[in-house]
């Protein structure tokens, strides 16, 4: 499996202080970015993987919260997000770590 089957959508990174490094996780389709001004919406998360991936979105980058949820293959979740939320994602049903690179989200 590549990460050509698990990605849907383009994202930039926001850099994060880690020495570990997170392949790339399953995603959203794209309308807008949160990381553009004036951006909103549902964003829809998708694991195309075949396996269970485990996700964070971070409101306004953590300043304002966070969501976690865990998405089986093939399911999705909605969720609403704004501009300067980012996400995190993990394989596996563990807790996405805090350090964890974080992506802009992908609104759609």
């Amino acid at each position: 499996m590549s990460d050509k089957d698990i990605v849907q959508g383009g994202r930039d990174s926001i850099p994060v202080d880690s020495a570990e490094k997170f392949e790339e996780g399953p995603v959203v389709i794209q309308s807008c970015s949160t990381g553009n001004s004036g951006c909103y919406g549902v964003a829809t998360f998708w694991n195309r993987g075949n396996q269970t991936a485990s996700f964070t979105v971070w409101f306004r980058n953590g300043a304002a919260g966070r969501s976690n949820f865990v998405l089986r293959p093939g399911q999705t979740h909605g969720i609403q997000v704004q501009y300067g939320d980012t996400y995190s994602s993990i394989w596996g049903s563990g807790t996405v770590p805090d350090n964890a690179p974080r992506d802009w989200i992908n609104v759609g």
